[in-house]
């Protein structure tokens, strides 16, 4: 069987299983046929609700492998085809192998759902019971048994309910307006109470003029004798008194009643009209059946709560419209702004759209002897072992204010020795630095090799060795072979640059990301940091955007870094909004719990650093949509705003000069 066929490059399929995979507790490898010669792209996401999913990965064994899985939890696979060259190509079967706990009674143990493509492209009750003949509400008695069939049919098929009674006060009494006016509430007591021929009203709300309401009119019988049995002899059933009917799970209150006279007029029922239940303030109910009546219903606070307030975050904005923004007394979302901190006014645009009207120039309070605050958020760095973060904003790589010397590599580099974390290196220059230990030393060549260290130490004048991170190392054997005799290297010192912070540097808790030399990524969890080498190097003075989604749920992480496609100075540019992604990775990660607890790093904040950043947002759900990405890296104004932990628009502080209040 043929799942789809591949026939030009680029060509995609998306292939689904239509079942969810039960108690697996680890994917072991993959299964893949196919037919015909070209090469393809093999890809695969997971969920465990099959509506938020993870990003595209890699489909290998060590990535299936390095999936952490819950068997208490379904599992939805996607698979995604993409010819990359020759074809075509037919592709016959795909799925994963897996291992199920071995004591979950499933009786679908061992069932592998059926895969089907669900996308092809390319890349550019209940039943009635009618004709019932037992009747036992049509039952004609005769007078001398017609009172004591209705208390026997009342206790035979009659519906349990809870009955709270009202009892009218004598203070509330009112004379003038011949009426009570305070009613106190009895403990509620079970009895029983018969429905006419067992219909129920229809379960539908009705739209009234003062709200939602029960359809009516909902009338029930109580038996006259039954009712003082239990209530006392004279007592009947009075507007007020409080009905709860377990089997429809509703609240009622009495609307009125009326001593029914059936056969030879004989008083034989209390026909009782009620309506749907309402708290009223001359009714006082005790606690106890206060807490009962909560215990059993909700109202439109319990349920629409949430949703009202986050509709009231979504339309009002106010971290993004509130009058007080940047003023000294209260600012919704910055608790503190460096005085010193230059806030650029000018238009980012991206063709039509104005994307920014002001940006934070955080290298005007750089510091490379000192780390300083720009702006502490009021939010906590508050990020969970079960939470999910996405961050996204625009930057703009800016040159520092120091001055730094390029010196000319005089010799090959060697390799002393290469770690698990690091490779010590060793190169001479003819000038005397004086580098301290963790300096970073940018080195690059015209014709596009850059890398970076940090500084160790100076064995002898004009000698220095640097520690290249593994990755960067790696990428170095990997895509430039013979590099360390490459020669025209020149060696300069340069500057970690950080695009946002929420980590306490002191206990290696939180989260942060970093900038080096325009071309690799430093994502700091915790004590572990990883890095990410990006294919280009990222002009300076030139705006990008970057989305970062941080996935405790999926034990997973992804970056994507975006540029315009239209160019303002450009002659003929391409007249469109749209981005250009041009580095895309997602990464396996321990999840863990990345909240600071250190007071002095409990906030977010960004510190001053060699570059201009604009339109902060934090959300606390993931997008890997790139389509959705797209559109929230245009918005000047998000408008999903209820989902966001911090929007920030790099809004300039009010400078008003304070006036004295004068007699």
């Amino acid at each position: 069987m043929v799942l789809a066929t591949l026939s030009q490059i680029g060509d995609f399929a998306k292939i689904s299983y239509n079942h969810s995979i039960n108690y697996v507790t680890k994917l072991t490898g993959y299964d893949y046929e196919y037919s015909g010669a070209g090469d393809v792209k093999l890809e695969f996401r997971w969920s465990t609700t099959n509506q938020i999913k993870t990003a595209w990965i890699d489909l290998t064994n060590e990535n299936l492998v390095d999936v952490k899985l819950d068997p208490n939890n379904d599992l939805w696979i996607d698979f995604r085809v993409t010819l990359v060259s020759g074809g075509p190509v037919m592709v016959n079967a795909i799925g994963v192998k897996y291992e199920q706990d071995p004591i979950a009674k499933d009786k679908f143990l061992g069932f592998k759902p059926i895969a089907t493509a669900c996308q092809c492209g390319n890349i550019t009750s209940l039943t009635k019971i009618e004709n019932f003949t037992f009747r036992p509400y049509q039952v004609n008695p005769a007078v001398s048994l017609f009172r004591d069939l209705s208390y026997t049919v009342n206790q035979l098929f009659g519906h349990s309910v809870e009955y709270a009674r009202a009892i009218p006060l004598m203070n509330g009494r009112d004379v003038t307006l011949k009426e009570w006016t305070l009613y106190d509430v009895d403990d509620p007591c079970c009895i029983k109470v018969l429905v006419p021929n067992n219909e129920f009203p229809d379960n539908k709300i009705n739209f009234g003029a003062m709200g939602l309401d029960f359809e009516m009119p909902f009338e029930v019988h109580i038996p006259k004798d039954y009712f003082e049995d239990i209530f006392g002899v004279g007592s009947g059933p009075q507007k007020r008194d409080i009905v709860y009917f377990p089997i429809t799970n509703r609240i009622y209150e009495v609307q009125s009643s009326y001593l029914f006279r059936d056969f030879m007029q004989k008083p034989v029922y209390w026909k009782v009209a009620l309506m749907k239940y309402a708290p009223k303030s001359n009714r006082t109910e005790t606690q106890d059946h206060r807490y009962f009546l909560d215990s059993i219903s909700v109202d439109t606070e319990e349920v629409f709560g949430q949703q009202i307030e986050d509709e009231a975050l979504e339309t009002t904005k106010p971290q993004q419209y509130d009058p007080k923004i940047g003023s000294r007394a209260y600012d919704p979302i910055r608790d503190s702004i460096d005085d010193a901190l230059t806030i650029t006014s000018a238009d980012v645009k991206n063709y039509y759209t104005v994307v920014s009207n002001s940006q934070y120039n955080l290298n005007s309070i750089y510091d490379v002897t000192e780390q300083k605050n720009a702006v502490v958020y009021k939010s906590d760095v508050d990020f969970g072992i079960t939470d999910n973060r996405a961050f996204l904003a625009w930057f703009k790589d800016e040159t520092p204010k120091y001055t730094v010397y390029r010196d000319l590599v005089q010799s090959n580099f060697t390799v002393v020795t290469a770690n698990a974390e690091y490779a010590l290196v060793q190169f001479n220059i003819a000038a005397s630095r004086n580098y301290k230990p963790g300096d970073y030393i940018k080195f690059s060549r015209p014709n596009g090799i850059l890398f970076y260290g940090e500084w160790v130490s100076s064995p002898a004048s004009g000698v220095h060795r640097v520690n290249l991170p593994i990755a960067v190392y790696n990428f170095l054997q990997a895509q430039h072979s013979g590099w360390q005799s490459a020669g025209s290297f020149y060696a300069e010192q340069t500057f970690e640059k950080n695009i946002f912070w929420g980590y306490d540097p002191i206990n290696s808790k939180g989260w942060k990301l970093d900038l080096v030399v325009g071309k690799y990524i430093k994502l700091f969890l915790n004590n572990t940091v990883h890095y990410f080498v990006m294919p280009t190097t990222l002009a300076p003075n030139e705006w990008y955007a970057i989305f970062v989604n941080l996935s405790n749920e999926y034990s997973q992480v992804s970056i994507n870094i975006w540029k315009r496609k239209w160019i303002e100075n450009d002659p003929t540019p391409q007249n469109t909004t749209d981005l250009e992604n041009i580095y895309a990775i997602a990464k396996q990660v321990t999840a863990a719990d990345y909240s600071t607890i250190s007071a002095d790093w409990r906030k977010y904040r960004l510190i001053g650093t060699p570059l201009s950043i604009t339109n902060i947002r934090l959300f606390d759900s993931l997008e890997n949509d790139t389509e959705k990405q797209m559109t929230l890296l245009n918005e000047a104004i998000v408008e999903d705003a209820q989902l966001a932990i911090i929007i920030d628009n790099a809004l300039p502080r009010l400078r008003l000069p304070w006036i004295a209040k004068t007699k």
